[in-house]
């Protein structure tokens, strides 16, 4: 009777000369088919194996051995301590300072960097060091370069050795936050002993008689924060030619200077001041500005200022002046003093990338901790992200956009000047097109650093070599 094993083998037997009837045609072929070719296989992997093996160990006792280095304008690092070469004079290898001096010399094309071993360069006699001192090693590609918004804050910090001082923040890349300033909302500082009022995005500058029309008490900041801020008019009263000279005015004889108020039967209200040729219209807070202001008093013989009620039949009496006294940034009603500390960062925030806004003013943002450096003219504390640099177009004003003539590399805590186009594209960036517009006052809060200049790396080439004869 057969067993269960009698019956495996049997069947493993017929599916062996079924495999060999369809492989070869001879179901009783005394070979298995395709063993040939397995046992090649197999010997073929292990001989690999083996080889690669041996070139391993070969490399462990003999490292080295790169070949085509000795391409002109070729960029070598070495792998162990990130050293940076390139070929120079007479054929050696000479050290170069930073990165982006090795760029100026390599250029942008990546064929032409090579990382080797350090045993690869031991036969290459070293030139000079050269490249520009203090040229910076971060060099972020054009996708990764830091954008807007840039902000440049300002706020009062308590510090463990400073004391108390006003510290100027600035960022870029990364969202301060902050309420921005209305319309109608302002703030007045102070800095160097001149006021400031803080309106519709702009400073003005203020005497101190203008205070006293906005009941305001002016805060201490640090001056230099003021310059990232676009400049519009002084906030004071418009000059008169010839104050407190005799004149022709609406209810006869009158001075220079007066100031009339003409009321309407809808309730309407203008203001005129005269001039020598007749009335010349003014806002209405022009209109306070000029009675705040002492100089006034000559038009009322020495004695306190005021507007005089006039009717339009008196107005047509006299006649307008030809002079225009009406400034279009010092129209509406006077704007309302926003609380204001000091301690929480008041912020100038630029988020169009095209350099053609105006600031936004915003406050109560968010910002890292103050950093225990103060800085006379420049930006105390500069905050980007980590590892980040930043391509900027220097624009004169908000709104002159289309008059960037300088560029700068913004890396490592400096601004780099770009001497041109050709010297922008051997670091691997395309100009307009990479740059974000960035204001002059911003940029101007960063300390600058050397030019990036290829002919600077040859000249110091130089300058190292005769120094070495």
């Amino acid at each position: 009777m057969q067993t269960r094993k009698d019956l495996l083998q049997a069947h493993r037997l017929m599916n062996q000369r079924a495999s060999l009837a369809l492989i070869s045609g001879e179901p009783d072929h005394p070979e298995l088919p395709m063993r040939r070719m397995n046992i090649a296989a197999f010997s073929g992997i292990m001989i690999g194996i083996l080889c690669m093996a041996a070139f391993g160990i070969y490399g462990i006792i003999r490292p080295g051995g790169a070949t085509g280095l000795e391409k002109a304008g070729m960029l070598i690092v070495e792998k162990e301590t990130g050293a940076r070469y390139v070929w120079c004079e007479n054929g050696k290898l000479c050290p170069v300072a930073n990165y982006v001096s090795a760029r100026l010399v390599a250029g942008a094309d990546d064929k032409s960097r090579r990382t080797v071993s350090g045993s690869s360069l031991k036969d290459f006699e070293r030139g000079p060091s050269i490249g520009i001192p203090g040229a910076p090693n971060t060099l972020p590609k054009p996708d990764d370069l830091t954008q807007a918004p840039w902000a440049v804050c300002v706020r009062t910090v308590e510090g463990t050795s400073l004391g108390r001082r006003s510290l100027v923040t600035l960022t870029a890349g990364r969202k301060v936050g902050g309420t921005p300033l209305g319309n109608g909302q302002a703030l007045v500082v102070q800095a160097d002993g001149q006021n400031w009022l803080l309106w519709r995005n702009t400073r003005m500058r203020m005497p101190q008689y203008a205070l006293a029309t906005l009941g305001a008490t002016p805060v201490q900041i640090a001056g230099k924060w003021l310059n990232s801020v676009t400049q519009g008019p002084d906030f004071a009263a418009p000059r008169i030619p010839g104050i407190g000279q005799a004149a022709n005015g609406p209810a006869g004889r009158a001075r220079v200077g007066q100031v009339f108020n003409l009321s309407t039967a809808s309730g309407a209200s203008s203001s005129f001041v005269l001039l020598a040729d007749g009335l010349a219209p003014i806002s209405p807070i022009q209109r306070d500005l000029l009675i705040a202001d002492p100089e006034i008093r000559k038009a009322y013989g020495g004695g306190g200022a005021r507007a005089i009620d006039i009717n339009a039949g008196q107005v047509n009496t006299v006649g307008r002046s030809a002079q225009q006294l009406r400034d279009q940034k010092l129209e509406g009603k006077a704007p309302e003093i926003v609380p204001f500390t000091g301690t929480s960062p008041l912020c100038a925030l630029y988020s169009d990338p095209s350099g053609n806004e105006d600031a936004t003013l915003t406050l109560n943002g968010s910002l890292p901790a103050a950093s225990e450096t103060v800085r006379p003219n420049g930006a105390d504390q500069l905050v980007f992200p980590p590892g980040s640099a930043a391509l900027a177009g220097r624009v004169p004003s908000p709104g002159q956009a289309d008059q960037v003539n300088t560029y700068y590399l913004v890396a490592e805590g400096k601004r780099f000047p770009i001497k041109d186009k050709e010297t922008a594209e051997k670091l691997g960036y395309s100009l307009p097109g990479d740059a974000s517009k960035v204001p002059a006052g911003v940029l101007d809060l960063i300390e600058q650093g050397p030019v990036l200049d290829p002919a600077a790396v040859s000249a110091t080439r130089t300058a190292n070599t005769q120094a070495g004869n």
